[in-house]
């Protein structure tokens, strides 16, 4: 299983560098913020068209053509892979964007949820069992953490999420939150297992 979240990361670092094709630091260099607020709105199109073209294109590769490279292991994360690196590539050109607007804030802010969140997701997949958890906390932590692009828009969201954070011990006590978490892993677990 190591191997193949090795795999997983070099596919998703390979692949995020070719999303932002490094507009982001066009971002922070740029004279002006409108110019900044240009290459950035480029910058999300670019990516967000990326997305669509390198998910369809892995998502119609035949096996075959991964057995034949010697990757068949990352044939099932092959879509997977490409959206950690979308997800990957937002967390860049966000970073990008809050470090031109001095926001370090929200930037370690997304950092330790990004960081929390997979440790969290590794220690309770590897303690279900699950293979794969590596890959998968991956990806959820790179999409639980890509900051939204504005710093008021950033700000809004960590509020939320620390207010999300006072009411977890009620949602804990709930038996339903429990259920759905209980029935994402089983499904998580018969696919990926």
């Amino acid at each position: 299983a190591v191997g193949e979240f090795a795999l997983f990361m070099a596919f998703a670092a390979i692949l995020t560098p070719l999303f932002t094709l490094r507009y982001e630091t066009a971002v922070i260099l740029a004279k002006a913020d409108e110019e900044s607020a240009a290459v950035f709105s480029l910058l999300r199109r670019l990516m967000f068209g990326w997305w669509l073209a390198l998910s369809a294109i892995c998502f119609l590769v035949p096996e075959r053509i991964f057995k034949l490279a010697g990757y068949e292991s990352l044939y099932p994360w092959r879509v997977p892979a490409v959206a950690a690196a979308f997800f990957l590539a937002t967390i860049l050109a966000t970073n990008a964007r809050h470090n031109r607007a001095e926001g370090y804030g929200v930037m370690s802010a997304a950092r330790m949820l990004q960081n929390g969140a997979y440790a969290v997701v590794v220690i309770l997949l590897g303690w279900l069992g699950l293979r794969h958890g590596q890959m998968l906390a991956t990806l959820l932590s790179a999409g639980a953490a890509a900051p939204p692009p504005t710093a008021t828009r950033a700000r809004a969201f960590f509020a939320r999420l620390g207010a999300s954070a006072r009411d977890l011990p009620r949602q804990l006590r709930d038996r339903r939150f429990w259920y759905l978490q209980a029935m994402l892993l089983v499904a998580t677990a018969a696919h990926y297992g």
